[in-house]
């Protein structure tokens, strides 16, 4: 449910498609209780200006939440985060991913990053990877892509970021930020 969430949101432009006609397409991919970490799709509603919460339109669920970390997520993990972005196909595949990086409050060097399909019934979850020799103190918490224009400038071909701002000397002295490719050939 929606209770105690806000792990990670990202838009999907060809959500909702029978919704556009209120001037506001797309849709959103949404992490929901922060202990269970499923994912749903909701609507984006016409904004609103008023003073009045009856005035407001309310989003509506597109799909319902679902776990497309393939069962990564557990009860047994201690404070656990989750980051997602959507990414149109890449090299080699045939269709729009949801990437995603899951991790715990306390971890080193564990595999947390992987993908899913679009469809939540069926999500399909690939992975889960490690980012080779780095902990998961600075890899696994925040996930967005590169916008593309920059990277094309400064790096050919890398189309995400993650990192981790880990408190102490954990992760490092401030926040961690890698780019990097989630496929390979295909």
């Amino acid at each position: 449910g929606w209770d105690y969430s806000g792990q990670g949101m990202t838009f999907y432009p060809d959500g909702d498609p029978g919704g556009a006609g209120d001037g506001f397409p797309g849709s959103l991919f949404v992490v929901g209780h922060d202990q269970q970490l499923y994912v749903a799709e909701i609507s984006i509603p016409q904004p609103v200006i008023s003073k009045s919460l009856d005035d407001l339109n309310t989003a509506q669920t597109l799909q319902p939440f679902s776990d497309i970390t393939g069962g990564a997520i557990t009860e047994n993990l201690d404070i656990p985060i989750m980051g997602v972005e959507y990414l149109p196909a890449q090299p080699g595949q045939a269709e729009g991913k949801l990437h995603f990086c899951i991790g715990q409050h306390f971890q080193e060097f564990e595999p947390s990053h992987g993908w899913a399909s679009l469809n939540l019934a069926d999500p399909q979850p690939e992975g889960l990877w490690v980012m080779d020799g780095y902990t998961n103190y600075a890899t696994n918490d925040y996930l967005f892509a590169i916008p593309q224009e920059w990277a094309s400038a400064y790096l050919p071909n890398v189309v995400l970021a993650t990192g981790r701002f880990r408190e102490g000397v954990w992760g490092g002295f401030g926040p961690a930020l890698f780019a990097y490719t989630p496929y390979l050939d295909g």
